[in-house]
């Protein structure tokens, strides 16, 4: 009989009801009437948009797997996400209006609110936007800028607190406490996000987690900031004008227009990268483009599939390789199919998840064979996973259920044989031949392979020493590497090229067994570079021996 239990979501609604109730009823009865008219339609209209994403995204049952990404707090690019761009953006709006009524109060004023709103249009940007959260992700942990730039503001405002009469400090607190639960969002909750509690819940439908607050309480804490912002703004707005007031209301209304504009927008290079196609199974998925290309001994893949629905479960597809000689699959995948990827929009605004894989190529499958890359897809049905038919296709088929991708050649693995010589500058000298005997007086070919992992800018040499065995007496050849065609200077990351040396053999050489060395050196000091074996022993004097050389006269 277990007691009285509520689902998650209404779980959650209460506490977000809980959460907000309190503190919206607080400031609508000290706050509120400080406002002009303009900041009391702005902050309820916030407000109204805040109730209106708990209610569809916690109270409302989503109907379909789309309906419960496009109102997850917890995803990206979706309505909570505009909401909260567009929040930090009116923020950042509020402030530099600040800023412009009062430029001429002083340079303190102007810093103050102009700092603010630089820090919250980049957060605004930072909250929507892959590139800003890697540029900035290489640096340092997100955690640091959070602290950091709450950090400044909460200092900013502590100090023009000081400046103010006693009656304006309520904004300044209302700006702090926005800023604490904004902290409170990013940091504790983000950090606690796996943790849950079970109160209300039937431990059969699992707990609610705390991760799912943090949008929850960072968008309390950014409507009380806004709130503080509008109420600063109140004292002067006289001096914005009618012009200034309109392009403070219309810049995070074209912000939000531009990041709903931008969602079903693929990057630049989503399309040109992937071979246009189309193709449709009979359970409804169906195929736009796909990408393959074989290196480092598998095969990578991209398909660009849509589902049926947006709440698809039970399916899958499967990718085979299949000699072309003998009709045998060479290696096969299954994989099920995932609406959880990054979802894009194919022209015609069709949704679009990309499937990304790849597969490995046995290290018996047969070198240099033709194989057929193919592609079928299937539906968990019965306890079985049936083929789905191909309905129609502008790709060649095997039978009815088959879609022939591309053909490709199974090409032989890499060498990993190791390099003979490694050099600090990033230069491996991979490979030397030279002959075990000669005469004095001949052509001596060697032949040397290098490769090169970085992009050299300076002139190096290549030397020979040939050391008589038993007398100690040696001869030395030099030239570039890589002859005049490529010098040094002009090495980049990724070269990989040889070189046959035809090395005159002085005709008065005393016959004997030389041992042979080669190394690099500077040629602007004739410094020799450091170099080890594959296994990081040091060559001691930066020579590497490439083997003994026999001279005998006839």
């Amino acid at each position: 009989m277990g007691g009285l239990y509520l689902t998650i979501e209404a779980v959650s609604f209460l506490v977000c009801l809980v959460i907000y109730l309190p503190v919206a009823a607080f400031v609508s009865w000290k706050l509120m009437p400080r406002l002009s008219p303009l900041g009391k339609v702005l902050s309820l209209t916030l407000l109204a948009a805040h109730i209106i994403v708990f209610f569809f995204g916690l109270a409302l049952p989503p109907a379909s797997g789309f309906d419960a990404w496009l109102w997850d707090f917890t995803a990206e690019f979706n309505i909570p996400g505009v909401l909260a761009s567009a929040q930090l953006t009116l923020i950042a709006a509020l402030a530099l209006a600040n800023a412009w009524a009062r430029r001429r109060d002083g340079w303190w004023d102007g810093c103050y609110f102009l700092g603010i709103g630089g820090i919250f249009l980049l957060l605004s940007t930072a909250e929507y936007s892959d590139q800003i959260k890697n540029i900035a992700a290489a640096l340092f942990h997100w955690r640091v800028y959070v602290v950091f730039f709450g950090s400044a503001v909460a200092w900013l405002t502590l100090m023009d607190m000081q400046r103010q009469p006693r009656q304006r400090w309520a904004w300044h607190g209302t700006l702090l406490v926005g800023l604490l639960l904004t902290a409170v969002g990013g940091l504790l909750l983000d950090k606690w996000g796996s943790r849950c509690i079970s109160i209300l819940v039937s431990p059969a439908d699992g707990c609610v987690k705390f991760g799912y607050y943090e949008e929850v309480v960072e968008y309390l804490g950014g409507w009380l900031i806004a709130l503080a912002l509008l109420g600063r703004l109140t004292a002067v707005s006289a001096a914005l004008g009618r012009a200034a007031k309109a392009l403070m209301l219309a810049f995070p209304v074209l912000w939000t227009a531009l990041l709903i504009a931008l969602v079903p927008l693929p990057p630049a290079t989503q399309w040109t990268a992937h071979r246009p196609v189309k193709a449709q199974f009979e359970s409804g998925v169906e195929l736009h483009g796909f990408s393959l290309a074989i290196h480092d001994a598998a095969v990578h893949y991209t398909l660009l599939i849509s589902p049926h629905a947006w709440d698809f479960a039970g399916g899958g597809y499967s990718i085979q390789l299949i000699d072309l000689a003998t009709g045998q699959t060479v290696y096969a995948k299954d994989e099920d199919l995932t609406t959880r990827r990054a979802m894009r929009m194919a022209p015609g605004y069709v949704p679009v998840f990309p499937q990304v894989g790849s597969l490995e190529i046995p290290p018996d499958a047969p070198p240099n064979r033709a194989v057929k890359a193919v592609l079928t897809q299937w539906q968990r049905a019965d306890g079985g996973f049936p083929l789905q038919r191909i309905l129609n296709s502008d790709l060649p088929t095997l039978g009815e259920k088959q879609l022939v991708l591309e053909e490709l050649v199974l090409r032989p693995r890499p060498s990993r044989a190791q390099p003979l010589a490694l050099f600090d500058k990033g230069f491996a000298l991979l490979s030397a031949a030279l002959p075990a005997r000669a005469q004095p007086g001949e052509t001596l070919p060697l032949t040397f392979a290098w490769g090169s992992d970085v992009d050299y800018k300076k002139e190096l040499a290549q030397f020979l020493h040939f050391v008589h065995a038993d007398s100690g007496a040696w001869w030395g050849f030099d030239q570039q590497p890589l002859g005049a065609r490529l010098p040094t200077r002009l090495w980049y990351s990724g070269l990989a090229d040889s070189e046959t040396w035809q090395v005159p053999l002085p005709a008065d050489l005393a016959p004997g067994r030389y041992q042979v060395f080669t190394g690099l050196y500077r040629l602007r000091d004739e410094r020799r570079l450091a170099v080890s074996d594959a296994a990081g022993n040091a060559y001691v004097d930066g020579r590497i021996p490439l083997g003994s050389l026999t001279l005998t006269r006839n």
